[in-house]
């Protein structure tokens, strides 16, 4: 950068500054020079000629050296692939604005950088536009910071599957896109069996190591616009878009109930886990995505209560369930039949499912 306004200014009597001024203009050279060594700079006249670039500068835009005053900078932004980009700066400056973007380009054939453009027109001493200085900062370091948060808040840090924030917009996507093509998408919610058992046995880093496993196994039998997340600990939620009949989430839990009943070998430890799928459809068990998640959870605790390694697809369930129970009443038995609200009957099937008892043995025993 040509600092040379910066030299101090001697007229006859000597320097027009006294020592405190000069070290302060030695200091401000100082860090435009500095200024200079991380950043890319080209100054351009009203025609777009080149008065003066850096060697940043050049070699980003592949110019064969700095030196290339009266040169027109529009070849080299054209190689560049930025005829868009020129018009568009060009159509600022005459506008009086400064040109302000961030833009990925690549230097060398090297991979490509990010670059926080500024292009500020500069003016005669009759207000007329003379040229425009262009600076370039590279911000490469911030965008990978920035990806890389970006990520993390939409997927599981664990897995790298999306996380139920990024599933919820893709049921809204998704959602619109039915309504509109006038289709059906299904909800499955997978729970690992036995997995608490693989804790408990072999420690959370084996069981973290599964669990890689066990999303990537997922990801191999679903379609590439299908969705899955990590709802959190051992249960997984897939988005099935498009589906144009039940059966087609049904051949996807058979492939995962299937792909996960496999053997998962970790070290030097083989772990034998299973799956239990619920099922819900779009708009047939409900119209509002929230509560297909909740129906496909109880779809799944039904699979689960019926012997693991199962899917089920919800079904409307009556007000009140018929439920066994089991009188002890001295030394002989009688059983009867009571009726129970839902929710009650729920509570009982996820008991039972955490324990691993097969929905059958739900039978209170009370003495009379």
């Amino acid at each position: 950068m040509n600092t040379m306004f910066l030299e101090p200014a001697r007229g006859r009597g000597g320097s027009f500054f006294d020592p405190q001024e000069k070290s302060i203009l030695r200091k401000i050279r100082s860090v435009m020079e500095a200024f200079e060594t991380i950043s890319y700079i080209c100054v351009l006249d009203r025609r777009a000629r080149i008065v003066r670039m850096n060697d940043r500068f050049a070699a980003l835009f592949g110019a064969e050296s700095a030196d290339s005053t009266g040169m027109s900078v529009i070849p080299y932004l054209k190689r560049a692939g930025l005829s868009r980009l020129t018009v568009q700066i060009w159509k600022t400056l005459h506008a009086q604005s400064t040109h302000r973007q961030e833009l990925a380009l690549a230097e060398n054939g090297e991979a490509p950088k990010w670059f926080d453009i500024h292009v500020t027109p500069h003016h005669d001493e009759n207000g007329q536009i003379a040229g425009a200085v262009a600076v370039l900062l590279d911000i490469t370091e911030r965008k990978h910071v920035e990806e890389a948060m970006a990520f993390h808040a939409y997927h599981d840090a664990l897995t790298g599957l999306p996380n139920r924030r990024r599933l919820e917009d893709r049921l809204h996507q998704t959602r619109l896109r039915a309504d509109r093509l006038r289709e059906k998408f299904a909800l499955l919610f997978v729970d690992l069996d036995r997995f608490k058992q693989v804790n408990d046995v072999h420690g959370h880093r084996i069981g973290d190591a599964v669990l890689i496993e066990v999303a990537s196994r997922i990801e191999s039998v679903l379609r590439r616009d299908d969705t899955v997340c990590r709802q959190g600990g051992d249960e997984f939620i897939i988005l099935l878009p498009g589906i144009r009949h039940p059966a087609a989430a049904t051949g996807v839990a058979r492939k995962l109930i299937d792909i996960l009943s496999r053997p998962i070998f970790v070290d030097n430890t083989i772990c034998r886990i299973g799956a239990s799928v619920g099922i819900a459809l779009y708009p047939d068990h409900d119209p509002r995505p929230d509560r297909l998640i909740q129906l496909a959870d109880r779809a799944m605790y039904r699979a689960k209560a019926s012997g693991r390694g199962r899917f089920a697809f919800f079904e409307d369930l009556p007000t009140q369930v018929a439920l066994p129970i089991r009188f002890e009443e001295r030394s002989e038995e009688r059983t009867e039949t009571l009726k129970i609200p839902e929710a009650c009957h729920q509570c009982l099937v996820r008991v039972a499912a955490h324990a691993g008892l097969p929905s059958t043995s739900l039978a209170l025993l009370a003495k009379s």
